[in-house]
Order: structure tokens, then C-alpha cells, then sequence
């Protein structure tokens, strides 16, 4: 009887995992842009992961696993592929 207990975001995250999961307005490989200022985007990058509570994508900040709550009352679409430069510039580097 766990779900007695269950905070409500997991909760949330949970039975929005099986929406997306469902729906699949994407599927990992995908290049997408997420506009919700709720989770502090706009973020653009590939999907990596989608489970039932979050969702990973590498962006090039790294890598950020997102709450499927979040993200079903998120705006989601395709996102350009990255310029040449823009794919060949250095990223962060660990520790700084």
C-alpha cells in the first residue's frame, strides 16, 4: 500500500510517466526543445533516457534528468540540429 504514503510529486511523476510513455511526444534520440518556465528552461538537447518518474536529456550544459510532471505541462517540439560551431565548441569541463 505504498501509494497511501506517496508523496503527491511522485505521484504526479509516476502517472505522468505513463501518459508520455503512452503519448510519446518523444522517444530517446530525438533533438528537442522544452520551453516550461516552471523547471527554469527553455532547454534544448537529445533525449538520453524516459522512465516512469523522469525523463534525461543531454544538454550541453550535461546531462538533466527532468520530473515527467514537468514535463507534461511543458511545451515540447523539435529543436534545430546544432551549427558546426556550435557542435564543435568546448563544453564545461569537469570541476570548473
Amino acid at each position: 500500500m505504498w501509494w497511501w504514503v506517496s508523496p503527491p510529486n511522485t505521484l504526479g511523476n509516476f502517472f505522468a510517466g505513463l501518459v508520455l510513455l503512452f503519448a510519446r511526444p518523444y522517444v530517446p534520440g530525438h533533438r528537442v526543445k522544452i520551453s516550461s518556465g516552471a523547471m527554469g528552461g527553455p532547454f534544448e538537447g537529445v533525449i538520453t533516457g524516459s522512465g516512469l518518474m523522469y525523463t534525461t536529456i543531454d544538454t550541453p550544459d550535461g546531462l538533466v534528468s527532468m520530473p515527467n510532471a514537468g514535463l507534461l505541462a511543458a511545451a515540447i517540439g523539435p529543436a534545430p540540429e546544432p551549427t558546426a560551431r556550435e557542435a564543435t565548441a568546448p563544453g564545461p569541463t569537469a570541476g570548473h
